[in-house]
């Protein structure tokens, strides 16, 4: 087995290989992105499996400004606690966070994860009360409720074709396509 710097790869050849054949992320990549999960305290193999939220939104720069930090870490983990709200992220959940973010990924799989990320109550549908729930994460405490709810109404006005006040997946992917340009370089995440 050879290393990167003549030493042991930290992670096996078959899961670094099933890794590179389900992401957009190269070898070096994955092994950039594991050598940062040990830093946290995160093992592929032993335990500790799984790192706290909390702790990978501090540490992943582009996480710890942005306002969905937290969103986003909920969205993709595969363990969470509603009384709490952290949850816990095991390697593979981590690479699938980033896979989604990263420049290579297909902007309808973007899409896809920011559909999720919109979906605040997970019924496959973002609602009005997804919409105010994204409004409030982005200009936080600035304004109203009043306010909010005229943004909703505008929003809903010119993106839910049907008329019935929710936007499936498809609605949202038609909007996005209308902001590709800017979507692509805005959701993403440098490691």
């Amino acid at each position: 087995m050879g290393g990167i710097c003549r030493g042991e790869l930290p992670l096996k050849d078959e899961d670094l290989e099933r890794m590179q054949k389900d992401n957009f992320l190269t070898r070096a990549e994955i092994l950039r992105l594991y050598k940062l999960w040990v830093t946290l305290g995160g093992n592929y193999y032993e335990e500790p499996k799984i790192v706290l939220s909390n702790k990978i939104t501090t540490s992943i720069p582009n996480l710890s400004v942005n306002p969905w930090g937290d969103r986003i870490c909920f969205v993709f983990s595969s363990e969470r606690d509603p009384l709490s709200g952290l949850c816990s992220l095991n390697f593979d959940d981590l690479l699938k966070m980033v896979n989604a973010f990263h420049f290579r990924t297909p902007i309808e799989i973007k899409h896809y994860w920011t559909f999720k990320l919109y979906d605040f109550d997970n019924d496959g549908l973002i609602g009005i009360t997804d919409v105010c729930q994204c409004v409030r994460r982005i200009v936080g405490p600035t304004m109203s409720d009043r306010e909010i709810k005229e943004i909703v109404h505008r929003v809903f006005g010119e993106t839910d074709l049907d008329g019935d006040e929710t936007l499936s997946i498809g609605e949202f992917a038609s909007v996005m396509r209308r902001f590709q340009f800017g979507f692509a370089r805005k959701f993403s995440i440098k490691i």
